[in-house]
C-alpha cells in the first residue's frame, strides 16, 4: 500500500531549505510526533559517523571524499558503515535513519514520513552547505528520503538525481530516477510480481527514470555477498546526469467542477492555457488518493492535443469514499513539467455506489 501526503504538509514553492514550520503537525499531533523524534534519538545513539547537528540525527561518513555528498535514508544502523565502506572515501554519505520501528505501517504513516523528512531537511539547510547532492533510500526509507528531495527541489537547491531501492515512490518528481529491484525479491520487485504497467508509471512520475536489478532479495542486500552490486547500482543511479531541459510549456490551470461521482463514472477535467501551445507528447497524469486512508491508486496518463480548449475524462475509483484528485502535466520521458503548482489536489470527490437495482 502506498500513501500520498495530503497537500497541507507541502511548503510553498521557493520556501528556503531549513524554513519550515510544523503546520502539518495539527494533523498528526505535536506531542506525538515528539515522542516518536525521542525513539528516533534514541535509535541513532549509537550510529556510525561524525554527527552533524547537535542532536545526532544527521550523521557522516567518508566526509573528506570530492564528491557531492550522498543523503541516504537507512532502516538499520548496520546498512549506513557497510554502504560507505562500499562506495569509497570519495563519496560523503550522509545517513538518516527511516520510521522503521518508529512507526507504524497503517493510513497516516505517509505523513509520519513527511514531518520526519522536513526534520531531517530542516537539519541539512542549517548544517550541510549549499550545493548539489544526491539524495535516496532503501525500503521505508525512501518516502523520507522522497520528502527530502522534494524539499530540496522546492527551496531550488540542486538535487542531482534521486534513487529508490526496493519502494516505488508515488510522488511526482522531476528529477532523474532510479529504481532499484533485488532479483529474487518477489514482494517488489514488479517483474516478478507480473506487473506489465511499472515503467509506464515511472515515466509519468519521473524524469529520465530507469530501474535496475540488483542481487538478492529483501532484507539481503546489505550483506557481505551483494553489498559490491548495491554500491555500484548506486554509483551508476548518481552518474545519470542532469535531466533534459523541457519546452517551454504556458501555464495550465486545471479544473473541475464535479463534487460527486458514481463509482467508476467518468469525470471531466477542464485545462485551460489561454492562447498557448502545448507540446507534442505531453501527457496529463492523475492520482487519486483514499481521503480517509492515504491509500493511493497507481497513476494513469493520457496524451493531450496540442491546442486548446481541452478537456479530458478520469474515471472515477470504483471503490466509494471521499477521494482527492491529484493532476499534473508530464512529458515523457523528460518527467514531471510545471510540477510545483500541481501538488496540491484539483477536488475532492464524494464517490458513491449507485444502487443499480433501483
Amino acid at each position: 500500500m502506498i500513501f500520498w501526503p495530503y497537500q497541507t504538509i507541502f511548503p510553498p514553492k521557493g520556501t528556503p531549505l531549513g524554513n519550515v514550520g510544523s503546520r502539518y503537525l495539527g494533523l498528526l499531533g505535536m506531542t506525538d510526533f515528539q515522542q516518536k523524534l525521542n525513539l528516533q534519538s534514541y535509535l541513532l545513539k549509537d550510529w556510525a559517523g561524525t554527527p552533524l547537528d547537535d542532536a545526532c540525527f544527521l550523521r557522516i561518513l567518508n566526509p573528506n571524499g570530492f564528491q557531492p555528498p550522498l543523503i541516504w535514508c537507512f532502516n538499520a544502523k548496520h546498512e549506513f558503515p557497510m554502504l560507505a565502506d562500499a562506495l569509497g572515501p570519495d563519496q560523503p554519505l550522509i545517513g538518516l535513519r527511516s520510521m522503521h520501528l518508529v512507526a507504524r505501517m497503517e493510513p497516516g504513516r505517509a505523513l509520519m514520513d513527511a514531518a520526519m523528512g522536513d526534520h531531517y531537511a530542516n537539519l541539512l539547510a542549517a548544517h550541510l552547505p549549499e550545493g548539489p547532492c544526491f539524495v535516496g533510500g532503501n525500503c521505508q526509507g525512501v518516502p523520507v528520503a522522497l520528502r527530502v528531495a522534494l524539499r530540496v527541489e522546492l527551496a531550488w537547491r540542486k538535487c542531482l538525481s534521486f534513487i529508490a531501492m526496493e519502494w516505488e515512490p508515488c510522488l511526482p518528481l522531476p528529477l532523474p530516477t532510479t529504481l532499484l529491484f533485488g532479483a529474487e525479491s518477489t514482494m517488489f520487485n514488479p517483474y516478478l510480481r507480473g506487473d506489465p504497467d511499472a515503467a509506464a508509471r515511472w515515466t509519468l512520475l519521473f524524469a529520465k527514470a530507469r530501474c535496475q536489478i540488483v542481487p538478492g532479495g529483501h532484507g539481503a542486500y546489505f550483506t557481505e555477498q551483494n553489498i559490491t552490486a548495491l554500491a555500484s547500482a548506486i554509483r551508476r543511479g548518481m552518474s545519470v546526469g542532469p535531466k533534459d531541459a523541457t519546452p517551454d510549456i504556458p501555464p495550465l490551470r486545471i479544473t473541475t467542477s464535479a463534487t460527486e461521482a458514481d463509482t467508476g463514472a467518468s469525470l471531466p477535467l477542464h485545462l485551460d492555457l489561454g492562447a498557448g501551445q502545448l507540446p507534442e507528447g505531453l501527457s496529463l497524469a492523475h492520482i487519486w488518493r483514499d481521503a480517509a486512508t492515504g491509500e493511493v491508486m497507481p497513476v494513469a496518463g493520457q496524451q493531450l492535443a496540442v491546442q486548446g480548449p481541452h478537456q479530458v475524462n478520469v474515471a472515477a475509483p470504483a471503490r466509494p469514499g471521499q477521494w482527492d484528485l491529484i493532476v499534473f502535466p508530464t512529458l515523457p520521458p523528460l518527467g514531471p513539467v510545471q510540477w510545483q503548482d500541481h501538488l496540491e489536489p484539483v477536488a475532492r470527490i464524494s464517490v458513491t455506489c449507485r444502487d443499480r437495482a433501483a
